[in-house]
């Protein structure tokens, strides 16, 4: 099996930008690389000590924005990483805190209505 990404829009106040995200369910937590983060304005409140792959501790800071996934928009906590090979990556946290599923037959996310813009028809 290979890499899954996903086209999502990040937001952060009025800035946002469409990017291809790793889709990671091997991976504790979602990241953001700094350059990204700084481009959007994202502000940091903590910091955060996680594990690599390989066994290194790694430190990031933590951050939240708005990630959207077609109509959906879906608060999200990030770990700002200097080091992310990868520009965006989805993590458990993401799927589990919001009940967000990924269908791999389909290569689709599963949203729960909560999340989702409703129109009002006149």
């Amino acid at each position: 099996m290979g890499e899954i990404r996903k086209r999502i829009r990040i937001q952060k106040g009025k800035k946002n930008i469409i990017i291809n995200a790793l889709v990671d369910t091997g991976s504790t937590t979602s990241a953001i690389n700094t350059k990204l983060a700084k481009r959007l304005g994202m502000e940091s409140y903590g910091l955060r000590l996680g594990e690599a792959i390989d066994g290194r501790v790694v430190k990031g800071r933590l951050s939240i924005a708005m990630v959207r996934i077609g109509r959906n928009t879906i608060p999200t906590k990030f770990i700002i990483l200097d080091k992310l090979p990868d520009k965006v990556v989805l993590g458990q946290d993401f799927f589990q805190d919001h009940d967000i599923k990924f269908d791999f037959k389909n290569d689709k996310f599963i949203i729960p209505q909560r999340f989702r813009k409703r129109r009002l028809r006149l």
